[in-house]
């Protein structure tokens, strides 16, 4: 049986970057939404970035669902386990795969 895993940086990134991300957007939005009374054209860069942040958080709990992190291989099933929500524990037969 194999075991395969992400490296410690990419792990830590793939879980919590979004957090930094979400954290920027927001401090661009700040002055955005300050200033809007006096400058309506802010407000499509204000749709727009609340849409960013809609999204970069949507994406994130979609990957945070989907995919393990840890692939362990033997004979026939693909086995993923350590999902982040959940404990769950999916195999997969290579007959499944197209």
């Amino acid at each position: 049986m194999k075991e395969y895993t992400y490296p410690l940086f990419f792990k830590f990134l793939y879980r919590y970057a979004n957090i930094p991300l979400t954290v920027l957007l927001i401090i661009v939005l700040i002055p955005m939404v300050i200033n809007l009374d006096s400058n309506l054209v802010l407000l499509i860069p204000l749709i727009i970035t609340l849409l960013m942040i809609y999204f970069l958080n949507k994406f994130y709990i979609t990957l945070y669902k989907i995919v393990p992190y840890k692939i362990c291989t033997t004979d026939e099933p693909l086995i993923c386990e350590n999902f982040l929500f959940t404990h769950r524990l999916e195999e997969i037969s290579f007959g499944e795969i197209e």
